[in-house]
């Protein structure tokens, strides 16, 4: 799941967004994004200030995952939307007649991103997986990032589309926090803050 926060002074109008994904599937390839229909989903409603947009994978157990909106398929594939296997980007596009994405018959530009398909990859040092074994470093850590939940920092209060800035090198200039391996909480999904 992904969840969408807004930190601003007023209520955010979410038909002016998209969010796309993109799976990458090796170490040296670096593209830029790219969005075909099925890889990004326009949003509607508002986001009210200090709530949270909660987009879940459609594997994701309902129970668990409280979400706004499912995305994705029931299958199991590291190459679709949601799957979030360590290596796959995310991107937050706002609508701008000047963007360079073309989502159906709209423009947008990527306003914040977590992860890029411009940023090399590196192998896990972690346990092999059947999906793949690419991660980005994130925060210092350099092992595995995958089987992580991921939390922006509260400190943080606008978005951004550098991914080298937001990942950061350790822990301390890093926007986000990581959980440990496989420690899933699923208390604080739709809280501002971890």
């Amino acid at each position: 799941y992904v969840e969408l926060n807004n930190v601003g002074n007023s209520t955010a109008d979410l038909s002016n967004y998209a969010v796309g994904y993109f799976a990458t599937t090796d170490t040296g390839t670096l593209s830029d994004f790219d969005f075909p229909p099925d890889f990004y989903i326009t949003l509607n409603n508002v986001l009210y200030t200090g709530k949270c947009y909660v987009i879940a994978s459609s594997q994701c157990d309902a129970v668990k995952v409280k979400s706004d909106t499912t995305w994705g398929s029931t299958s199991a594939n590291a190459n679709i939307p949601l799957q979030l296997s360590g290596n796959s980007a995310i991107a937050l596009l706002k609508k701008d007649t000047a963007g360079v994405y073309k989502l159906g018959v709209i423009h947008y530009k990527i306003v914040d991103v977590f992860g890029s398909p411009k940023v090399a990859r590196v192998i896990s040092q972690g346990k092999t997986s059947t999906r793949n074994n690419f991660m980005w470093t994130i925060a210092g850590e350099t092992k595995d990032t995958r089987n992580r939940t991921f939390f922006r920092k509260s400190t943080i209060k606008k978005p951004t589309a550098n991914w080298d800035s937001a990942r950061g090198t350790d822990a301390i200039n890093s926007q986000w926090i990581l959980s440990g391996d496989k420690a899933w909480n699923y208390t604080n999904i739709g809280l501002p803050t971890p």
